[in-house]
């Protein structure tokens, strides 16, 4: 590796834990005061119970939203999403239409099926891993889209179909161990 590469790492991982120390992480999930996230189809609704993709359809690929709800202010997030990779596996992700401003030039760490600038020891085939700062915060309640995840469809599944999930183990969560961190900005 040559030296400028090596530099430009240094300074992208330093940048990113200068981010994540400074910054007041508070994750949600499903808790009153940060909101709810959750992954869906084609709304920001988040429904009581994890999404499944069918894949009966004869598609060959489907897109699946990362949605907020009733947020405080937010200015970014790192959440982890995973799923089956022999059922659907995730191909690309995309802020476009985010409620976090500044979300597309704010992507600090990328993580698809193990490749990527963001991988860490939780991420694997299957697992989608995203780190985004926007530019500046919503105003609250917030509700929309974080992100959304293109799957490629490797095999049909009966109705139920592949879960879609958040990732579980993150030691920095208010809801259990579930990798969901949404950076609120406090009044």
């Amino acid at each position: 590796m040559n030296k400028r590469v090596l530099t430009g790492l240094v300074v992208v991982f330093s940048l990113l834990a200068a981010f994540l120390a400074a910054e007041p992480w508070i994750p949600s999930v499903q808790g009153a005061a940060q909101g709810i996230v959750c992954t869906v189809k084609s709304s920001t609704n988040c429904p009581t119970n994890p999404l499944g993709v069918s894949t009966l359809a004869g598609a060959t690929s489907v897109v699946v939203n990362v949605a907020v709800q009733n947020s405080p202010s937010l200015a970014g997030f790192e959440i982890i999403v995973k799923t089956n990779n022999s059922i659907i596996s995730p191909t690309t992700v995309s802020v476009t239409g985010s409620v976090v401003p500044g979300a597309s030039n704010g992507i600090l760490g990328e993580c698809i099926n193990n490749s990527g600038n963001a991988c860490t020891t939780l991420d694997g085939p299957g697992i989608v891993h995203l780190v985004v700062q926007g530019s500046g915060s919503t105003v609250a309640p917030t509700t929309g889209l974080l992100f959304s995840i293109t799957y490629s469809i490797t095999v049909n599944t009966p109705s139920t179909g592949a879960p879609i999930v958040f990732q579980t183990g993150c030691a920095i969560s208010s809801n259990g161990n579930s990798c969901v961190n949404i950076l609120t900005i406090s009044a």
